[in-house]
């Protein structure tokens, strides 16, 4: 089984630690390697991009390391690739939360 990891418990993305193709399974594992859940790729991502381990609406808050990194730009489905294409990143945030 490939493998992402999930830093914090309060992330919804993980970090692929291997490509993955539509429908491969990715074990989820804590930052001490422990496994602690799965998830199915819902499409094409590339190695060390972001998955997302659960529906993200649009302008909820990505959260990566404990960290908001972003707010969701338009609906992301679970497994799912999370990147520039569906997220607005914090230096782009300024003065437009409240327009998503």
């Amino acid at each position: 089984m490939k493998k992402c990891i999930r830093l914090s418990d309060k992330d919804n993305v993980a970090t692929l630690l291997n490509e993955a193709a539509n429908g491969d399974e990715f074990a989820i594992s804590d930052k001490s390697n422990t496994q602690t859940g799965s998830i199915t790729a819902a499409a094409d991502i590339p190695f060390a991009h972001k998955i997302a381990l659960k529906d993200i609406s649009k302008g909820e808050e990505i959260v990566k390391m404990d960290a908001v990194i972003g707010l969701a730009s338009r609906d992301i489905p679970c497994g799912t690739h999370v990147h520039i294409q569906n997220v607005l990143s914090i230096e782009g945030m300024r003065g437009v939360k409240d327009e998503i």
